[in-house]
């Protein structure tokens, strides 16, 4: 069921019409695990979904930004709740070169 998840948030960062009948298909067999998931997908966390895929990936999941570094641009100032999380996934995913690489201010996250 992760992986159908993970799928269906990917498109949806980047789909022209996303596909509502899927998260509502989600949402009734995720019920089942005890997972409950907002009605709609706008309601769910998806600044920390974005991120943390992007961090997976090492590319943008759900911004309209052009860079990576701009996901930690973002995070760092505007949503510091995530930024936890979002340093644990570019330690898990080993992106923190790639971030140091784009970040040529060195300010992207500050300790």
């Amino acid at each position: 069921m992760k992986e159908k998840f993970e799928s269906w948030w990917l498109d949806y960062g980047t789909a022209d019409k996303p596909d509502y009948r899927g998260w509502e298909d989600l949402r009734r067999a995720l019920v089942t695990e005890g997972v409950h998931l907002p009605q709609y997908p706008n309601d769910a966390p998806w600044t920390l979904l974005n991120a943390l895929y992007s961090a997976k990936y090492g590319r943008l999941v759900g911004w309209r930004f052009k860079t990576f570094i701009e996901v930690a641009q973002r995070i760092e100032p505007a949503h510091r709740q995530h930024l936890h999380y979002f340093r644990k996934a570019l330690a898990a995913y080993g992106r923190a070169d790639q971030l140091r690489a784009e970040d040529r201010l060195g300010t992207a996250l500050p300790h």
